[in-house]
Formats: C-alpha cells, structure tokens, sequence
C-alpha cells in the first residue's frame, strides 16, 4: 500500500519532466527557428520592396521635375513669343516713313536736362539723351514713331504677369519704357545707351544671326532690384535699328516657380548654364548659403555659382555634364533629393530639391507594415504554443486521474514499476540542425551556451571549447546588441577569406539569445559581375552607336568635297558617274544614320505607348522632305479618309521615323513625278493602312520590290544591291515588324510602285471628339496668347480678327469651342453670337465663351442671356484658360 502511495508523486513529477523536455520544449524550439526563417525571408523580400520603392520614388522625383521645367519653358516661350511680336512691329515701324503733320499727346515736353519725356500722366516714358546735336523734325518723326508703339508695349505688358518693364532703345540714344518711370535721377544729359550691354550683344559681330538674347541677372539700375532681360536686336537691310527688351524681376519669377507647387514640400532653383543661380526661394538661402549681392561691391556674387565652390563642386559635378539627373545631398543633417532638367529655350537649368524622408514616406510605411506582419506572426505562434501545452497539461491530468483510480481499485493488484523515460537535450537538438544556416545560442552575459555544426566550422573550434566563450569577438564586434539587429558583415581577415555574411542577432531578455548567420559571398560577387558587365555592355553600345554616328557626319563631309571636286571634271559623263556614285554612298550614309539613332541610346526601356497626333505626324514628316521636294520640283499629295480618327496610342517614335524613312526611300527610288499619300482607318482591325503611289524612274519596278523582300545581310539569299541603295528596305521592313504590321509592294499597271502598309494601334474614343476650338479676338497679342497655350495643350486653333471672319469660318469648319471678344469694332462678340447661334450644322450650338476686360461676376447673367455660355476675365493666366476649355470640352463630350 505503501508502495503506492509513493509512486503517485514520482509519476507525476515525472509526466511533468517528460512533458517539457520530451515534448513542449523541443516544439517551441522548432516554432522558434520555423519564426525565425520567415523573418529572414521577410527581411529579405522587405530589402528587396525597399529598393524597388527607392527606385520608382526617384524616377518620380526625375518626371516631376521635367514637368516643372515643361512649364516653365511654356512661360519663357510665352514671353518669347510677346518679344519677336514687339520686334517685328518696331522693324515696321522704321521701315515706312511717318506723317509729321500729325498730332502729338501733350502729355511729351521737354525736361530741364535736355531729355524729351513723357510726363506721369502718360502710360509710356519716352527719353531723348542729349547727348547728340538733334533736329527738331528729327525729334517729332521718332516721337511720333514711338508713339504708335506704344498701346502694343501696353498690350504685351499686361499679356504676360512675367513681364515688369518693356522697352525699346536705339543706338542714337533714344528710349522708350513702359510702364511710366520717372529716370531723370537715372540718366544724365551725357548719357550713350550705346553703352550698354543690350547693344553690346545685339551688333552684327556678337550676334550675326539677330536672334533673341537672355541677359542673366543683373540689379536694375532704377531700383526695381534684380532681372533677366530678354532682348531682340532689330535691323533694317542689314543695319541696328534699335534693340527690344523685356525685363523679368527675379521676385516675380521666383513668384512663378513657387505657384508652381513643387509636391514633397519642396522647392525650386533656376540656375545658367554656366551654374550661377538666377532666381531661389527663401529655402534655398537656408540650404545652399547664398545671398543677392549688390552690383557695385568688391566681392561680387561668387558664392552665387554652385558648379565653382569648393564645398560643392564635387558633389554636383553631375549636374555640370547631363542636361537632366538626380543626385543626394545633405544639408545640416537633413538628406535631400536634387533632381534637373535643362530648359531648351535659353539653356537653363530648373532643380527640384525635396526632402528624402517626404519622398521615401512610402517606403516608411511598408516598413511598419512589415513589422507589424512580423509582430501578428509572433503572437499567433505564441497563442499555438500556448494552446498546445494547455493540451499536453490536460491530457497528462487526465492520465494521472486514471492511473490514482485504477491504484486505488481492488483489482490493482501487482506494484506497477514505471521506466523514466530520460529526454535528449536542447542542445543536443540544436547540435543536429545543419548548414548552411549557423545557429548559436548564448546566455545574459554574450556567452556561447551551444551551436550546430555549421556554426563550429565557422569559428573553426568545437562546441566544447566555444562554450563559456564571448560570442561578441566571434562576430567581429564589441559588444552584442540589446534589441533585434540584422545586418551583413565583411569578414576581411585572413581567417575567413574575405566572407560576407548575413548576421541576425536575436535577444532573449535576460535568458540570453539566439544567432543566425547565412553566407552571402558568392551571391554578393555574382551581384556585382553583374552589375559591372551590364555598365560595361551599355557603355560599348553607346560607344559604339557614337562612333558610328561621327564617322558617318565625316564621310558627308568628304562626300561633299568630292561632289565639287567632280563639277571640275571637264567631260559631263565623268562628272554624271561620279555624281551617281557619290550620291549612291551618301544614300547608304544616310541609311546607317536612321539605323543608329541617337534616340535608342538615350532609353533603354522597352517601346512605350504613346499618344500619336495623326495630323501633326503627316505634317512632321512632310517637313523632312520638303527641302528635297522644292529641288525636285516634285509634290506630295495627301489623302485622308473622312473616319480618320484625331489620336491614336502607339509607338509614336518608331511611327514617326517608319514615315519619314519611307517617304525619303520613295524619294530616292522614285525620280519621276509626284508621290501620293493615302490614309485610311480600319476601324474592325483598329489599325491604320498607308498607301504611298510613286511613278517610277530610277530603277525598274521588278528590282525594287525584290529590294522590298524579306532577305537579310546574314540570309543565304541576300544579294548585295548596286548603287548604295539596299539598307533602305531593309530599315523600313525591320520598323515595320518592330510595329507589327504588315507590308506589301506591288507594280503599277502605269508605272511606279504601289506601297502598302497596315500597322495596328489602339484609340481612346473619348478623345476623338473634334478638338478644334475658334479664337475670335481683334488683338494680335491676345489671339497670339490664347493660340500658343491651347496647341500646347492638345488642340487645333484657329484664329479670326473679326466677327464676320469667325462666321465665314463657322461656315467651312466644325468646331468644339469658341473664344469670343466682347468688344470689337465693327460687329462685337454679342452680335456675333447671336449671328452665330443661326448657323447651319452643329456649330449652332458648341459652347461660345466670352473674353473681356473688366467684367464682373454681374455681368455672367447677361452674357447667358445673349447666348454666351460662360465669360473669362482679362487679363487672365494660361492655367485659367486651359481649366475652363477644358472644363467644356469634357462637358460637351460627357
């Protein structure tokens, strides 16, 4: 009996034992490295997101600021374009004679300093130096020259917000400038404007071909604080007439670049081409320590020029030689992101600089996704764990319960004996695990408690001897972190040849921790072969391309040489042979130009699908062979099909070079007579068919279209064509196949060649609503504006002066939208709504909106009640106009 008793406790002591070390122990052990293999896989995969993040984070950085550049040049363009309309009407102006019997306001007088001005109830300044004998006469045909000019440099003045001062100065020392400015503190009677820099870059030998100058910043000499100047030099038959300029304040530019909300919470910089800052917001004097100095002291602006400050110069050596990039930058602990792009119009650079942590907010993100996945994966496994030993603990309980009621039984009879079962240790367990992953368990003070085999290879000594030993040293550190830490490890020492590895270390709180290493040498070198042979494969090809490219441009110029050396030959059969030939090889020059086209080095991405406009590619391509149209006396006809939708998505740069390769081959080919183009729309197969009908007489119809067959320089029927003319098919077959279409040639019953081509391409059909839009405004400089900001936008303009102009058009073309001046002589806007209203056809009811001056929000009732649809105030911003066009365009198409 007493022998029972006893056993009762050591059974239990001994489920108990069992259950931990035989059971519970070793699962959670097996859970624990199961958790932590997938957080190296999270890990991994979490690296892997990381840097595809970074990536597509920086090539929007890259895109916005080329679309913050975009609009800026849209502006200078703008004000570009109010510049040659003031200068070509100032050349008019000194081209006819004027009538000097005419009235003058009474508002010009003469000064006290012996310069006639407008006094300041005048709009516009007119200043004569007195610095020359004068004539009276003399003074009356220029002021009443002047004068004529003066509501255009009070229109171009209020076109554009950019513009501060317009002004126009001769080289007899003659000026006018608007707005009014009092400069007689400015200007003393000995004054020579021919001084000036604008002179100085518009004379025939610093500008032979009189074209538009930018004048970098300088400080206004009449206290209107630092410009930009853009100038026009206008001669007549050959001699400097004067010089027109518009003056841009840095603050109103600096205006514009921060309207343009750069996103990140960034801002932008313009800086000239030789890397001096033209305008900065107050960030940029915080981040890049620069300040305007005034002109006239000694130091001058040298902290001004980025590209020379030593602080900087290596740093943003990038932007000196790429017209576009990104860079990193740190400012007083803050990392930013500096991205550029190059303005075409005057050489410009637009940076964008926004900070890395706004940008890489996404990235943040996933990180804490990540995380928390990593957390939500612990606590699940724990709650399993948990749940199996409440299971073991229940199913042991009920064990004891059965085996104290059969003890207690009479039937019991026999003492049951109980063999202690003895469990294998945790150590022992983890000495089994294999590579290639190394485990190491250590305890509170960074000591090795155990390890598996892989981990003794690794610190080439036993289990044995490593027990009791500082794991820290082992690991290349001084100490072991105190929180989950992963990173990779270089292991230079001759002991381990140079080793990477990837290193997690995972405390325990105070019972210690666990290491995981894996190695990643071989996958880091591969990694970096990699990458080297793929820069060195690319920097080839464009080596490669770049000389091909130079060496064809020089042979051209050999080619012509020869070509005039072979007008001296003295029998005109040499010279025709000669000829022949020299132009036989710059047909096949040209061939190897179009095949190694600068574009394909620039993108290495696969062929994107773009947005073709299918008139403005005719009209490209029509111009590239105009020139050789002209001096063949030949024409090209084009016929479109009346289903010919507006827009088309495709590969809009192999499109436009298949085009203009053909028609050139064609040209080339085809010696006689005209070329006709056909374009039709299938709209079943949703592809466009091109018919090109050429009449022959170079080579015979049967030897080009076998030219036109699919053979190749490395096919075995390839047979080399005679006269330098057999890459030319070959080109536009291999666009063709590139485009997926299809190509077919056959001979004419009358002569000449009949081309067929049919290339697939999709269509938007919300964007084949007609898109032609009517501006009806009796200003030059307002029709000029409103034309140039639509066509940028997309659509078709035209443009009529008057009110009967606009129904004559009405009468011939179908149009979306009309843009309708109010006040116009002869017939005004509401007149001629109400006229237009009446006419046949659709035109009737498209929206017609009002432009006028001083209207008020009153005044739209009224508008409506005439017809109108809606009113835009003048002067009004490009980003205005465009809103409201498009605003209803979409409302008509919906």
């Amino acid at each position: 009996m007493s022998t029972q008793k006893n056993s009762a406790p050591n059974l239990k002591s001994w489920l108990r034992t069992s259950r931990w070390l035989g059971l519970v122990l070793p699962v959670i052990l097996l859970v624990s490295v199961l958790f932590l293999i997938l957080v190296v896989l999270v890990n991994l995969s979490n690296k892997s997101s990381q840097n595809t993040f970074e990536r597509e984070a920086e090539v929007q950085v890259l895109e916005m600021a080329n679309l913050l550049a975009e609009q800026l040049e849209l502006d200078l363009e703008a004000v570009e374009g109010l510049g040659a309309l003031l200068a070509r009407q100032t050349e008019a102006a000194f081209r006819h004679s004027v009538d000097l019997s005419e009235e003058l306001p009474s508002a010009y007088t003469k000064s006290d300093r012996g310069f006639l001005y407008a006094d300041q109830s005048a709009e516009a300044a007119i200043f004569f130096s007195a610095l020359e004998e004068r004539s009276i006469e003399k003074d009356r045909e220029q002021l009443l020259r002047f004068h004529r000019l003066e509501p255009l440099l009070q229109s171009i003045y209020t076109g554009h917000d950019l513009i501060s001062q317009v002004y126009i100065n001769t080289p007899t020392s003659e000026s006018m400038i608007y707005p009014w400015l009092d400069v007689s503190s400015q200007f003393s009677p000995d004054l020579d404007v021919r001084e000036y820099p604008f002179f100085y870059l518009a004379d025939q030998t610093h500008n032979p071909d009189q074209s538009a100058v930018w004048m970098d910043t300088y400080l206004d000499p009449a206290g209107r604080g630092w410009m930009l100047s853009l100038l026009f030099p206008v001669a007549v038959e050959g001699e400097l007439k004067a010089v027109v300029g518009l003056d841009i304040t840095l603050n109103a530019l600096v205006r514009r670049m921060m309207a343009m909300s750069p996103p990140w919470k960034g801002y932008n910089l313009l800086m000239a081409a030789d890397g001096t800052l033209l305008a900065f917001p107050p960030q940029g004097i915080f981040h890049w320590g620069v300040r305007m100095y005034p002109a006239n002291t000694a130091e001058g602006r040298p902290q001004l020029n980025l590209l020379l400050r030593p602080d900087l110069r290596s740093q943003l050596d990038p932007l000196r030689q790429d017209a576009a990039g990104l860079i990193p930058l740190e400012f007083r602990d803050e990392k930013v992101l500096v991205s550029w792009s190059t303005l075409d119009l005057t050489g410009w650079k637009l940076l964008l600089v926004v900070s890395r942590d706004a940008v890489f907010s996404t990235r943040q993100q996933l990180l804490d996704d990540y995380s928390s996945l990593l957390w939500q994966g612990a606590l699940s496994l724990l709650a399993v764990c948990l749940f199996f030993v409440l299971l073991v603990s229940r199913r042991d309980y009920k064990l004891l319960q059965r085996l104290a009621t059969r003890a207690s039984s009479p039937l019991a009879g026999a003492k049951t004996e109980v063999t202690k079962v003895v469990p294998a240790p945790v150590d022992d367990l983890l000495y089994q695990l294999s590579g290639p992953l190394l485990i190491c368990r250590f305890d509170a003070q960074g000591q090795v408690l155990a390890c598996n085999k892989a981990f003794e290879h690794f610190a080439k000594s036993s289990r044995t001897a490593l027990k009791g030993k500082p794991l820290a040293p082992l690991l290349g550190l001084t100490e072991l972190p105190q929180e989950n830490w992963v990173d990779e490890l270089d292991f230079s020492s001759s002991e381990h040849e140079n080793t990477i590895w990837w290193v997690y270390v995972a405390p325990q709180g105070t019972t210690g921790g666990v290491v995981f290493m894996l190695d990643l040498t071989s996958y880091s070198l591969t990694r970096q072969q990699l990458q080297s042979e793929r820069q060195r494969s690319r920097q080839a090809a464009k080596m490669k391309a770049e000389f091909s490219q130079v060496v064809i441009r020089e042979a051209n110029s050999l080619l012509v040489e020869l070509h005039q050396l072979a007008q001296q030959q003295t029998t005109t059969e040499h010279y025709q042979a000669c000829r022949d030939k020299i132009l036989a090889v710059q047909r096949l020059l040209d061939d190897l130009l179009d095949m190694s086209d600068e574009g394909d080095l620039l993108d290495e991405k696969e062929s994107e699908q773009e947005v073709l406009n299918l008139e403005a590619w005719i009209d490209e391509a029509r111009e590239s062979i105009a020139a050789q149209l002209e001096q063949q006396a030949r024409h090209l006809k084009v016929n479109k099909a009346r289903n010919l939708p507006v827009e088309v998505i495709t590969d809009r740069r192999k499109m436009t070079r298949l085009l203009k390769h053909l028609l050139r081959q064609t040209l080339q080919l085809a010696s006689e007579g005209d070329l006709v183009l056909g374009v039709d729309w299938n709209p079943a197969a949703s592809s466009l068919q091109l018919d090109l009908l050429d009449e022959g007489g170079y080579l015979l119809d049967e030897e080009r279209i076998q030219r036109f067959q699919a053979s190749t320089p490395l096919g075995s029927n390839y047979q080399p064509a005679t006269g330098g003319l057999g890459m030319g098919p070959l080109l536009t077959r291999q666009l063709v196949q590139e485009l997926k279409g299809s190509l077919e040639v056959t001979s004419r019953p009358e002569g000449g060649l009949h081309i067929h081509l049919e290339l697939p391409v999709s269509v938007d059909e919300q964007a084949q609503v007609a898109q032609r839009i009517l501006v009806v405004d009796d200003g030059p400089v307002n029709s000029m504006l409103a034309t140039s900001v639509l066509e940028k936008s997309g659509y078709q303009v035209d443009a009529a002066s008057s009110g009967r102009k606009a129904l004559e058009l009405g009468l011939e073309q179908d149009y979306a939208l009309v843009l309708m001046d109010i006040f116009m002589p002869d017939m005004d806007g509401l007149e001629t709504t109400r006229h237009w209203r009446q006419l046949p056809g659709p035109n009737a009811g498209i929206p017609v909106i009002a432009l006028t001056a001083n209207a008020l929000e009153s005044d739209r009732s009224y508008f409506i009640e005439q017809g109108l649809d809606d009113y835009l105030a003048k002067p009004y911003r490009p980003t205005e106009l465009r809103s409201l066009v498009d605003y209803w365009m979409k409302k008509t198409r919906g």
